[in-house]
């Protein structure tokens, strides 16, 4: 899993990738979430996961998560074992609706096909109406299990409540 060669992707000025160590400060200055990017960083170190960025002119402008380890929703875990899990897809609000989300997905879909996966998921708020459509538009499917408990990050006083959330799968073909 290496941070550069066949998944560095641009597109315009746009430039997608595997984060490095170097690139969590700038990463949180933009998005926040320290201790999740540098968790994740740690995650990405040992090969549980990937994190890759969407820079702009070499400034952090959107991320998201590839988990790579069992999900922590027991649901998820047993209606489908060993699938990857995109997490956290964060575009800063200036720059959303300008694609970065897509592309951040489409580079994620590319890498996990590389890695030989066949099939990825999500979980996504129920109430997050926008990602939702984001997510089907791009060919993603609702499961047939129903709802799941779903833990978020935790809240600027470090608290996690739990949100209910649908779970959408989609094949890499």
């Amino acid at each position: 899993m290496g941070h550069e060669g066949p998944f560095t992707r641009t597109m315009n000025d746009l430039v997608v990738k595997v984060a490095a160590e170097a690139d969590l400060e700038p990463l949180v200055k933009a998005l926040g979430d320290a201790g999740y990017y540098a968790d994740w960083l740690a995650r990405q170190d040992e090969g549980r996961g990937e994190l890759l960025i969407a820079s702009l002119h070499d400034r952090p402008v959107g991320a998201i998560y590839l988990w790579l380890e069992d999900a922590d929703e027991p649901e998820i875990r047993a209606h489908l074992p060993g699938v990857p899990l995109l997490r956290h897809l964060r575009v800063l609000r200036p720059r959303q609706r300008q694609r970065i989300g897509t592309r951040l997905i489409n580079v994620a879909e590319d890498r996990l096909r590389a890695l030989g996966y066949t099939q990825i998921a999500l979980a996504v708020d129920v109430t997050n109406v926008d990602a939702a459509r984001l997510y089907y538009r791009l060919g993603y499917q609702q499961w047939a299990f129903g709802e799941v408990a779903c833990k978020p990050l935790a809240t600027t006083n470090g608290s996690r409540s739990t949100d209910i959330c649908s779970v959408l799968v989609k094949l890499l073909a």
